[in-house]
């Protein structure tokens, strides 16, 4: 409760500085739209499509090929066998929390900017 307390005097901290309203990022790709199929789509969303993709295909590769990737399949399967075999845990964990990081704001930032959230009259 005290977390979630703290997180509310926060919240209206910067409603107060800030104001609640919403705003609006628009990029350039967001303004040309296409008709595809019956569909309305802008370049904003085939790029979100195209980033999903390539990151899917990109993991999978990066979990099979590279070393940090085998490293970190091995931190996944059994930890502590992992740290006698010379893996360095916290570095891969560090590395898997840091990528996981941009990966989840640049997703975000799509999903926010396709979203088409604007704001009223």
């Amino acid at each position: 409760m005290a977390t979630l307390g703290f997180a509310l005097i926060l919240l209206g901290a910067c409603f107060w500085h800030w104001s609640d309203d919403p705003r609006v990022l628009d990029l350039p790709t967001t303004a040309e739209t296409y008709d595809v199929g019956g569909l309305r789509v802008n370049l904003t969303q085939v790029l979100a499509l195209v980033f999903a993709a390539v990151l899917t295909a990109g993991t999978a590769l990066f979990l099979r090929k590279a070393r940090t990737g085998v490293a970190l399949r091995s931190l996944a399967e059994d930890r502590e066998i992992s740290a006698i075999l010379g893996i360095r845990v916290r570095r891969v964990e560090a590395t898997a929390w840091l990528v996981s990081g941009l990966i989840c704001g640049l997703s975000g930032l799509l999903l926010a900017i396709s979203s088409g959230s604007k704001p009223g009259p």
